[in-house]
Formats: C-alpha cells, sequence, structure tokens
C-alpha cells in the first residue's frame, strides 16, 4: 500500500505526466479539429515540455509549490484559453496543499475541489456544457464518496471517474467557449479539455501504481 507520495516523486510524477500529454499531442490535435481549431495537442505540447523543461532545473521547496509551479509554466507557455484552465487548474489546486509535506488521498480530494470550484468562478462552465469541468465534476464527485488511505486505490478510482465524465460529454451539446458555435453539430465528439483532464488524472494514478514495481 502506497499511502503517500513524497516532493521528490511528486515531481517525478508531473514528469510522467507531462510525457503522457506530449505523447498524445495528436490525438488531442484529431479530438478538437471537429468543434475547434484543431490545436489542442499542439497547446499542451507546448505547455508540458515547458513544465518538463521547469522540473529539470527548479526544484520546488514544497507539494504545494510543485502544483503552483506547473500551473504558472502553463499560463505562461501556452498563451491562449486552454493554457489558462488547465493552468488554473493547478495554480488554485495548489492551495489545498499548502503545508504539506506529502500528497496523500485526502490532499488529492482538497486539490480536485479547490481546481474545480477555481475553474467554475474562472470559466463559467457548469457540468453539462461540455469541457473539461465534465470529467473534473466526476473526478471530484468520486473522491468525496471514497473513503481510502492508499493513494493508488484513490487515484485509480478518480481517473475511472474521470473517463466516465469525459465519455459522457460525447452526448453533449457545447454551451461555452469556442465549440459552443458549432452548435448541435459538436453533439458526437468528444471535448479535448475533458479528454486532457482524464489523461493528467490517469497519468498520475499509473505512475502511483508503478511504483509498486
Amino acid at each position: 500500500m502506497i499511502e503517500s507520495i513524497s516532493l521528490n516523486q511528486t515531481r517525478d510524477m508531473f514528469v510522467f505526466l507531462s510525457q503522457q500529454i506530449i505523447t498524445n499531442k495528436d490525438y488531442l490535435n484529431k479530438a478538437d479539429q471537429p468543434i475547434g481549431d484543431g490545436d489542442h495537442g499542439y497547446s499542451m505540447e507546448r505547455g508540458f515540455d515547458a513544465v518538463i523543461e521547469m522540473l529539470s532545473t527548479e526544484c520546488p521547496e514544497n507539494i504545494a509549490d510543485v502544483f503552483l509551479s506547473v500551473g504558472n509554466k502553463l499560463i505562461f507557455s501556452v498563451g491562449s484559453s486552454a493554457g489558462i484552465i488547465f493552468g488554473t487548474f493547478f495554480r488554485s489546486g495548489s492551495k489545498a496543499l499548502i503545508n504539506k509535506r506529502v500528497l496523500d488521498s485526502s490532499g488529492m480530494a482538497d486539490f480536485l475541489q479547490f481546481a474545480l470550484e477555481a475553474i467554475i468562478k474562472r470559466s463559467g462552465a457548469k457540468p453539462g456544457d461540455k469541457s473539461m469541468v465534465d470529467a473534473l465534476y466526476s473526478a471530484v464527485i468520486k473522491a468525496r464518496e471514497i473513503n481510502e488511505n492508499d493513494l493508488s486505490i484513490t487515484l485509480n478510482s478518480i481517473a475511472d471517474a474521470a473517463y466516465t465524465g469525459m465519455e459522457n460529454t460525447k452526448s453533449m451539446k457545447a454551451n461555452i467557449g469556442r465549440a459552443k458555435n458549432y452548435g448541435d453539430t459538436t453533439i458526437g465528439f468528444l471535448d479535448p479539455g475533458a479528454i486532457t483532464t482524464y489523461l493528467i488524472l490517469r497519468s498520475m494514478s499509473n505512475f502511483v501504481r508503478n511504483l509498486y514495481v
């Protein structure tokens, strides 16, 4: 059982998840083509490349600083609304981790809650609008429901819930963002931001699970 991960492991987790997002660049671009500009993957690649470079040279002093630094780097390197939203995801969520010496299940649940509230406030998106909020909201609900000390189990359950939220966006009509302009034609396609949210949480889960090996 892994109850928590250390500061260094958290930093390594972000390098791992950044690599996973970059690997899925083409998939994210393809998902963005029917309802956007088709460049979501390029935006995420640019941001997470910058995250990897930052983490190779900087040594955050605590868990919250890792999340905060990642959020700041995404905001200032992506240069689009996606950078602001995912930067807010990590930056605002980091406030739940202040004074945390390790990342555990309760900290992860608090992080997701803080992140969700901040993104809803900044973007105006709500569950059902076909956005990354749909995946994140499902993850938050699951995080509230489970009471598990094993971080690996917690993250796997959260990622599964995010996947369900992501899949649900396929049947939704976009009510926010640039995709809103496409109207009913957005029905039948996954939201790229929801896919990215799922990939982030699944990568976190896979990283912690691999610590068992």
